[in-house]
């Protein structure tokens, strides 16, 4: 995982729930989920980077960025 790709999203640590889908809305996420996923990068031969936010009563407390091909497994 790139540090300057984390450190581009460090911002969103804190945030609840409400502004993040504010910011980047819901997607495919399940509001009371406390995992949410938005891709953020696919490239050519279909490399996708994902940035997951962990929500712990309702507010980020870990911002992870995995890249991968396929489906995510968590």
């Amino acid at each position: 995982m790139s540090k300057k790709l984390k450190l581009r999203y460090k911002f969103f640590l804190g945030k609840t729930k409400k502004e993040i889908s504010g910011e980047l809305g819901l997607e495919y996420n399940y509001y009371p989920s406390d995992i949410w996923y938005y891709e953020i990068a696919v490239t050519f031969f279909f490399r996708k980077t994902t940035l997951i936010l962990n929500f712990t009563e309702g507010v980020v407390t870990a911002i992870n960025i995995k890249k991968h091909y396929g489906k995510i497994n968590t």
